[in-house]
């Protein structure tokens, strides 16, 4: 492991396994969410439901369901409610 941390290469070849196993690599950037994701998760911190989101982005149900699924991902969160104060905090969302 030692040789492998000390050599550029193998340094960023570990990094770059860790990080598309889902493992911390101890980098932390701000998550890319699309403008539609981010009008979803504006919606969602004022308290909308899926079916107002909906209505209101002119979107299906099912469509505001994967953009939410999408943004807990994006954010590592568990519930929307988490979500919503993660992007405020982070300044992601007004």
């Amino acid at each position: 492991m030692k040789q492998v941390l000390e050599s550029p290469r193998g340094a960023d070849s570990l990094m770059g396994r860790r990080a598309q196993e889902g493992i911390p690599t101890g980098e932390q950037s701000e998550p890319v969410l699309s403008e539609r994701q981010r009008a979803v998760l504006e919606l969602v911190a004022l308290g909308y439901s899926n079916d107002e989101i909906a209505e209101d982005l002119h979107l299906s149900k099912p469509t505001v369901e994967a953009h939410i699924a999408d943004i807990l991902k994006a954010l590592g969160v568990r519930d929307r409610t988490s979500a919503a104060v993660d992007a405020l905090r982070r300044g992601l969302i007004d």
